[in-house]
């Protein structure tokens, strides 16, 4: 579903600004401010995401010597798939992640417990896929289930923590944990403590004398390509003329 806000703020001779909000139907999950400074306009958006860890990369707090000179913290990229990036000075690592959930083993003995061991179909752990597999004898396959469509099919307790992974990097030979604390927002994954930042929303700003006609802002620093989540990001407009102007901000996903 897109998520729009409509900000609109009114730019008057004196410089006070009157701002109104619309949110077209739909309800608006951000947060907007509005500031001049030193006749300066200021856009400060707070996107309000939830917590993922797909399409998102954290950086290390601590930095680390660069072959080359300087310092750079290391860096996890996470993606949709379930795959990971991590880089380690110039070295860089691949590998897999997986929240941290309830087991196959433990959730087959909770099937055997509920259900029985046997039956017209049985159930065992699919090596492959990490889920249950059973042989269906109408169709002639296997027919294999992720472990939570298992644990809905057969009204069993799926637990699982959202802010926890563990991860399968090569090069090591146990699985890395990682926890994610909601208190301080911060990550730690192997030894160090690493800073969350999420992709920046595709993101409009525009301006308009009349509210009829808007035409496309030129940012003069341009947008960010992230930001360090949970936080805001702020926009800087430039310059206010003398001249009555709407802004708003749109964002679409």
């Amino acid at each position: 579903m897109n998520k729009k806000l409509l900000l609109s703020a009114l730019l008057v001779a004196t410089q006070n600004l009157n701002i109104v909000a619309q949110q077209n139907n739909e309800p608006s999950e951000l947060g907007v401010d509005v500031m001049i400074t030193d006749n300066q306009l200021e856009i400060s958006i707070n996107f309000n995401e939830s917590f993922r860890w797909e399409n998102t990369k954290y950086d290390s707090i601590k930095k680390f010597d660069m072959r080359g000179g300087g310092k750079m913290p290391h860096t996890i990229n996470f993606d949709d798939s379930n795959n990971l990036r991590w880089r380690k000075t110039d070295v860089v690592f691949i590998g897999t992640y997986q929240i941290k959930q309830i087991s196959a083993e433990e959730l087959l003995t909770q099937y055997i417990e509920k259900h029985g061991g046997f039956g017209i179909r049985t159930w065992s752990i699919d090596n492959k896929s990490g889920g249950m597999r059973s042989f269906n004898e109408f169709t002639g396959s296997y027919e294999v289930l992720t472990l939570k469509e298992f644990a809905d099919r057969f009204d069993l307790d799926f637990s699982y923590d959202e802010f926890s992974i563990t991860a399968s990097v090569s090069g090591y030979i146990s699985k890395i944990k990682g926890d994610f604390s909601n208190r301080d927002n911060l990550m730690n994954f192997d030894t160090l403590t690493y800073i969350p930042f999420f992709p920046v929303p595709d993101l409009e700003i525009e301006e308009s004398e009349d509210l009829i006609n808007w035409d496309k802002v030129v940012l003069s620093k341009g947008l960010p390509t992230e930001y360090r989540w949970p936080e805001s990001i702020k926009i800087s407009l430039g310059n206010i003329s003398n001249a009555d102007k709407f802004f708003r901000a749109k964002i679409n996903k």
